[in-house]
């Protein structure tokens, strides 16, 4: 279901075209197939558009954390954060006062390692300028997330962030300078 959900197009795209295959070659019995198998690639479609997966409400969470961020506005962040794990309201307090997010830091992936009905595991692949405020310098970033989101009060919140290095996946420091 992951699949018809969050990736649509290629079973669209597949029964669309055997649709239209099937009104070229032209015989009745074909068409009615015709008719049959473009009807299914709207459902696909319809489907995708009116289930809303665990996926993508992580990443509407993870996007009203960044929005808040942005706009340094922690109450807004701390409405995202698990109510267990507080100390992350904390980290998020003191990256607001080491850099300024700008506009066009931006989330680009998130990806699910693991999934369950309470619990999901995601990496969040996010990038764009920041300015450290110690210096006044606007820099390029990349950043990697493993995270933590929880179903608590009928939300996803964000119960642990482990920061990553873009490219060997390792953990490093939450303020280190790289």
């Amino acid at each position: 279901m992951y699949y018809l959900t969050d990736f649509p197009w290629p079973a669209v795209i597949l029964l669309g075209g055997l649709a239209v295959a099937a009104f070229v070659i032209g015989h009745s019995t074909l068409r009615n197939l015709g008719v049959v198998l473009g009807i299914a690639a709207a459902a696909v479609y319809m489907v995708s558009e009116l289930v809303v997966s665990n996926r993508e409400q992580v990443e509407l969470c993870a996007n009203q954390i960044l929005n808040g961020l942005q706009a340094e506005d922690l109450n807004a962040v701390g409405k995202r954060i698990s109510k267990h794990t507080p100390k992350l309201n904390d980290t998020a307090e003191q990256g607001l006062e080491l850099v300024e997010f700008k506009s066009d830091f931006h989330i680009q992936a998130v990806d699910l390692k693991s999934e369950s009905e309470r619990e999901i595991v995601a990496q969040i692949r996010a990038n764009g300028n920041v300015m450290a405020r110690s210096q006044s310098v606007t820099q390029r970033v990349a950043e990697l997330w493993e995270t933590t989101w929880i179903h608590e009060s009928g939300q996803w919140k964000l119960s642990r962030a482990v920061r990553l290095h873009p490219v060997t996946r390792q953990p490093r420091s939450t303020f280190d300078r790289s």
